[in-house]
């Protein structure tokens, strides 16, 4: 099953390990129901090549608010989140002066 998660991305990885590539992003999410999270908490989440290969070379591009797909993977009895892809929200163009 596949789902949406607007999230605000802080930064990217990818490694290339000994059992294949390994890529990774980084978001920074609310924890309002936490009575111990102030503030953002920081996730990391494996993605697919082509999400790290969207984003931003420039550090100053970050923070990014963006549209996940993300699946629900199951490895050793933990559910993780894998994103599929990012779609980059994109300012909304500004009036030109008349």
């Amino acid at each position: 099953m596949q789902a949406t998660m607007n999230v605000q991305l802080v930064g990217t990885a990818s490694y290339n390990m000994d059992n294949g590539e390994l890529n990774q992003i980084f978001v920074i999410v609310p924890d309002p129901e936490n009575k111990n999270v102030r503030g953002y908490s920081v996730a990391k989440m494996q993605c697919a090549r082509c999400v790290f290969d969207a984003l931003p070379v420039d550090a100053s591009a970050y923070p990014l608010d963006v549209t996940l797909t993300v699946k629900n993977k199951v490895s050793g009895g933990k559910v993780s989140q894998f994103a599929l892809t990012a779609a980059i929200a994109r300012p909304a163009p500004s009036a030109k002066a008349s």
